[in-house]
């Protein structure tokens, strides 16, 4: 991350990061076309809300710091919580859940 400069990329390499430290090989698969699909939409959105950007970051060093401690539940806490926001951030933003994504369909 870059502190305040947090962009999508940074939110996509969290995830992946995530899913290589699971070690779990299909996470990690799985996780390569869904943060290639979420990109485009969750620049958008943190152009929009503005605030999002420190709850993001926020919320990611909590999950990292209860992974490190070996708490499983506050974990999911935490991810439970991020995931939350960032339908709330959608909402914010004006960006529809069930927008169709394709090519060219989240450009500006």
């Amino acid at each position: 991350g870059r502190g305040s400069r947090y962009d999508a990329a940074d939110h996509v390499a969290f995830f992946g990061k995530l899913a290589e430290l699971s070690g779990n090989r299909v996470l990690q698969l799985a996780m390569q076309p869904v943060t290639r699909l979420l990109a485009p939409s969750l620049r958008r959105m943190i152009d929009r809300v503005p605030q999002g950007r420190t709850r993001i970051l926020v919320a990611q060093r909590c999950i990292v710091e209860a992974i490190r401690e070996h708490k499983p539940d506050e974990a999911e806490s935490w991810m439970t919580r991020h995931v939350q926001d960032f339908r709330r951030g959608y909402e914010l933003a004006g960006i529809e859940l069930d927008t169709k994504v394709g090519i060219g369909s989240m450009a500006d």
